[in-house]
């Protein structure tokens, strides 16, 4: 999550540069092979949002994501991601978006510059049923960043799922400016979140009991 691919993202880091670049791909080099010991590829990549800032990027930006998405479609591994606010917030993007989906001929325009690629997909509440083992499955749903004025009901719309994959700013993790809680979630289960930028992994008794992942930023 968080990756905000440009070339220099961190308004307090200024003359820092290329590090979201290079974050994915270590992302894509670890799914491909490298984070398995006898160098297998996984089989899926979570994206928790907030992965471009710019609302315009060039060529250059454009061709990172795309090779990415490319080298993850050869080696099978399936790539699904929600929009954080960054991805959300109004302005130049979807004109941009639209005019390049009419440039590739597709039938429909997608939400972000990850779903030009056909190997992303915006995970959505209808969610994805995934084998895990031979015998089991795993029930993953996505939900988009919400404004504070919509993020409660959309997550008890929720319908139950062993996984919730978001973009929130929460309330147990951001004091001050939190938006979401954790107990509006519905039902007990694992939260991957984005927005927070920092890793960690929680037990939240609850109600609901939920294990919270941050992968960070």
């Amino acid at each position: 999550a968080d990756l905000h691919l440009d070339y220099g993202a961190w308004k307090r880091r200024r003359t820092l540069s290329g590090d979201s670049l290079y974050a994915w791909k270590q992302i894509v080099d670890l799914a491909c092979g490298g984070a398995h010991p006898a160098g297998t590829p996984l089989k899926y990549v979570f994206a928790g949002g907030d992965l471009i800032d710019d609302e315009s990027p060039d060529d250059f930006l454009l061709h990172a994501v795309f090779e990415g998405l490319d080298r993850l479609e050869a080696a099978d591994v399936d790539f699904y991601f929600v929009q954080g606010q960054h991805e959300m917030r109004a302005g130049r993007r979807h004109e941009l978006i639209g005019r390049l989906a009419g440039q590739l001929g597709l039938s429909e325009v997608p939400a972000s510059f990850f779903g030009l690629h056909p190997w992303a997909t915006h995970l959505g509440p209808a969610g994805v049923k995934l084998p895990l083992g031979r015998h089991e499955e795993v029930l993953v749903r996505g939900l988009d960043y919400q404004p504070p004025d919509r993020v409660k009901a959309a997550l008890r719309k929720l319908e139950r799922c062993d996984v919730v994959l978001t973009h929130q700013v929460w309330r147990e993790l951001v004091k001050h400016t939190g938006e979401a809680s954790f107990q509006d979630v519905p039902f007990p289960c694992e939260v991957w979140t984005g927005d927070y930028h920092e890793h960690f992994i929680k037990e939240v008794a609850g109600p609901p009991a939920l294990r919270v992942l941050s992968p960070g930023s």
